[in-house]
């Protein structure tokens, strides 16, 4: 131990320092022997999940500029603690442009921890190969079937690529707990992204149709908004109607997703923000809507103009849907099996058989609501 006094032991001092540069702690080498968790087991241990690249690094914090979440939803620019405890992220020598998943757990509005596992600190490596497992652990919806849990995955969306993961059961208890067995490429598939910046300001976007099931007004309009998770441009529906809805006249989907990010900024009945998929017309669709004033998810078809509720959800009160906070939504659709996520946590999961076949997919929201919505994505699969 180096713990002589520095008035007479001065050269010894500056030994150990150099010492203790050379040798980090404890919780920033990885342990003799250990071994990493698998991907799987790492992202359900985390509370966020993202791909990013290092922007600065200081004694206390690195700063990421986050290009994907995978897991949870938040800001484009966070920070994770460099704790000087045990439980640190040093072990990943950070850089600035190095670029890596990260596994992280707390709060956006603080430094965020690193999740440590024993034999790695806050990252992985960012290839290919880790891009596919981890889209297929966190981002994608599985079935469980015969023991094998299936996963199609939207992965690397410039080449258009699918992903099948399976996933085997690490022990013999039914499987609460899996490890990636298998990746392989799928075809026939696609992703896109609108971030409604490309649009003319005050009108609606290209290939986009607006209306309204029941009646009132719909007024979707393109306009600037410079705290949007993609800015300057959001669509905005600020008209008072029963159920205004507008769609992306391009999309036919069957099985696939839909997602969008959103702002519930007012309205004195509903403060709601919602999903079309399966579009027929105006009065046939299936929608998923959160409201800001109810603190619930829910999910519904439209049926001859007729909402028909299927389940409604109140969220815990650690998740609610928050006035004038850009928040997040998606649906998974495949064939009967619906799976509705609210800032990435899993709200509903449900069966129903009352709309078939293709459909297009567009936003929603009730009665006075004035919401705000960016970066809208759908996949096909």
């Amino acid at each position: 131990m180096c713990m002589e006094s520095t008035r007479t032991f001065k050269p010894l001092l500056g030994f150990c320092l150099f010492i203790n540069l050379l040798s980090p702690a404890y919780a920033c080498s990885p342990l003799l022997d250990a071994k990493p968790a698998s991907i799987a087991t790492k992202a359900q241990d985390s509370s966020y999940v993202f791909d990013g690249v290092v922007i600065e690094t200081t004694d206390t914090y690195i700063k990421i500029r986050v290009e994907q979440y995978f897991k949870g939803t938040g800001l484009s620019e966070v920070k994770i603690a460099q704790d000087k405890g045990e439980q640190n992220s040093c072990a990943d020598h950070f850089v600035v442009d190095q670029r890596a998943l990260f596994f992280t757990t707390g709060d956006m509005r603080d430094p965020l921890v690193a999740v440590y596992d024993g034999a790695f600190g806050s990252a992985r490596e960012m290839s290919a190969d880790n891009f596919s497992k981890i889209t297929a652990v966190t981002e994608c919806m599985a079935t469980y079937e015969n023991g094998i849990l299936s996963v199609p995955c939207i992965a690397h969306e410039d080449s258009k690529k699918v992903y099948q993961a399976t996933l085997a059961p690490v022990n013999s208890t039914e499987g609460l707990n899996f490890s990636v067995a298998s990746v392989q490429q799928v075809t026939n598939t696609f992703t896109a992204l609108e971030t409604f910046d490309k649009g003319k300001l005050g009108a609606l976007p290209n290939n986009w149709e607006m209306g309204i099931t029941g009646m009132g007004a719909s007024d979707w309009k393109l306009e600037k908004d410079h705290t949007a998770p993609s800015s300057p441009l959001v669509l905005k529906q600020s008209a008072n109607g029963d159920f205004p809805w507008c769609v992306k006249k391009d999309s036919r989907l069957s099985d696939g997703f839909v997602a969008v990010k959103f702002k519930a900024i007012s309205g004195s009945i509903d403060q709601a923000a919602g999903l079309v998929w399966r579009w027929k017309d105006a009065h046939n669709y299936y929608v998923a809507r959160a409201n800001a004033l109810e603190d619930n998810v829910s999910i519904y078809y439209m049926q001859d103009g007729e909402r028909i509720t299927i389940r409604y959800v109140d969220l815990p009160k650690d998740l609610p849907v928050k006035q004038n906070v850009w928040q997040s939504l998606r649906v998974d659709f495949q064939g009967e099996h619906f799976i509705v996520s609210f800032e990435g946590e899993t709200i509903i999961d449900i069966k129903d058989s009352h709309i078939k076949g293709e459909g297009a997919v567009g936003l929603w929201t009730k009665e006075d609501s004035v919401t705000s919505f960016d970066d809208f994505s759908y996949g096909k699969r």
